[in-house]
């Protein structure tokens, strides 16, 4: 009765009836499994997401740059008037919704990463433009005497690969990303939430260490969406063409379109922190290899 696969079922089925029925169902953590009450309740919050407007209840008011949200502010950091902004709240579930379509939804207090520091991270494994506008000060030493040997890309958030160099050059930060089997508490980690997520499968994972996010795309990814996890957390996430800022904080399990829309992390402490994000990452053929 109480077997993994059976409290996996359990914890999915929970899922699916929070996003069909929000306004009468509310979570209850059992032992091995997330379970459910039925009853109505302020808990969850639906947040519908219409072009511009801002949210029911003015959830969301004016923030200070959301319309220049367009690829001009690619590899830039959020610049948000935060006295302007009604955050979401911290003790409310949410369901996300454009156009009637669920494009994420957000679960409060229900895991707690471990063990985390235990994870080796390299540095400088920067795959996208993520770490601002390139800066020869923040780099590695070991990398600013080729400094001059490169081009930047257009938006100045890292270098191009040339003839000589086959690799990149961006801000110095603490990063891994590989297959979630090639490491034994990550995997751990995943095969522990990935019941919490039915909007698409995950097989890879990123995990940022002392990271602050610029506005970028997750372009590289195969699916729409990831599964955020954090620790020691005082960054919000701020995507700006939706006006909408998520205070996703540790212990929350967050689940979004990030594929689509620009988001970037707004300024906070970030020593010591960790983000742990799962999706489902695109494989390159080359002469019918992967890589």
């Amino acid at each position: 009765m109480y077997s993994e696969h059976r409290n996996n079922e359990r914890t999915q089925q929970a899922i699916k009836l929070f996003i069909q029925y929000p306004e009468f169902i509310l979570f209850k953590k059992k032992k091995n499994y997330l379970g459910i009450q039925l009853r109505k309740n302020s808990k969850n919050k639906i947040v519908s997401i219409c072009g511009k407007d801002l949210f029911i209840g003015s959830l969301l008011k004016e923030v200070k740059g959301a319309e220049n949200s367009n690829n001009n502010i690619l590899g830039q950091y959020p610049n948000i008037n935060k006295e302007n902004i009604f955050k979401l709240n911290k003790n409310k579930n949410y369901i996300f919704k454009k156009d009637d379509k669920i494009i994420g939804y957000l679960i409060r207090n229900i895991y707690k990463l471990n063990n985390i520091e235990n994870v080796k991270v390299k540095n400088n494994e920067n795959s996208g433009d993520i770490s601002g506008k390139l800066d020869i000060n923040k780099i590695q030493n070991c990398s600013k005497k080729y400094f001059n040997e490169f081009k930047l890309n257009k938006n100045e958030t890292r270098t191009k690969k040339c003839d000589k160099h086959k690799w990149e050059i961006s801000n110095t930060i603490k990063r891994i990303s590989q297959k979630i089997s090639d490491n034994e508490i990550i995997n751990k980690i995943y095969h522990e939430v990935k019941h919490y997520n039915i909007l698409n499968k995950l097989n890879y994972f990123t995990l940022n260490k002392e990271l602050q996010c610029a506005y970028h795309k997750d372009n590289r990814n195969n699916s729409n969406y990831v599964m955020l996890l954090n620790k020691n957390n005082t960054l919000d996430l701020h995507l700006p063409e939706l006006n909408l800022l998520i205070n996703n904080k540790d212990n929350d399990i967050l689940i979004f379109n990030l594929k689509k829309f620009l988001h970037g992390n707004t300024e906070g402490n970030i020593k010591d922190r960790y983000s742990l994000i799962f999706f489902d990452k695109k494989i390159k053929k080359n002469n019918n290899q992967q890589c």
